[in-house]
């Protein structure tokens, strides 16, 4: 077992266990095969190691075969990781995200954006063009008014409706 310390950062982001448990697991696969069978990760015993973190209302989770990539669990930490970023940074449901303080201020005044966020709305408006008006980022207010924003489906009435249609459109 690798003698290690954590912060209490990675404790609480739950690091600390899946490097612990990492290490346990990879202390009771052989380090070297004695036979045929014990080198066929099909036929012998295989550790998957699971690492997981529930963002965009969805659950993500890297799986990993334990001992075979050294550094598989800080990189698949890594990779959720940036997957909170991506999230607090994009999402609509935080008024503190890059994306909500756009949508408040953009009418308003300039507003500098983060480069990859950038160049992502710059793909999102070729889309728009490329599919005739069909993948449309600006359809937030369509689906506020049908209730699809808070999981809570309403019928609108045609004034709502209309209202809502008005702020719609990347053009």
């Amino acid at each position: 077992m690798a003698d290690r310390k954590s912060s209490r950062r990675e404790f609480l982001r739950g690091k600390s266990g899946i490097e612990a448990a990492a290490d346990l697991v990879q202390s009771l696969v052989p380090s070297e095969p004695n036979s045929l069978a014990d080198a066929d990760p099909v036929g012998g015993d295989s550790y998957l190691l699971r690492i997981g973190r529930t963002a965009m209302a969805c659950e993500f989770e890297v799986m990993l075969n334990v001992g075979q990539y050294p550094h598989g669990t800080a990189a698949a930490v890594e990779a959720l990781d940036l997957v909170d970023r991506l999230e607090s940074q994009l999402t609509v449901y935080r008024s503190d995200s890059e994306v909500s303080q756009l949508n408040r201020r953009a009418a308003d005044e300039a507003v500098a954006l983060e480069l990859g966020l950038f160049a992502l709305l710059q793909y999102a408006i070729e889309l728009y063009r490329q599919t005739d008006r069909a993948y449309d980022i600006t359809a937030g207010p369509l689906s506020k008014v049908w209730g699809f924003f808070r999981r809570a489906g309403t019928v609108p009435s045609q004034s709502d409706l209309e209202r809502a249609r008005e702020l719609v459109g990347s053009d």
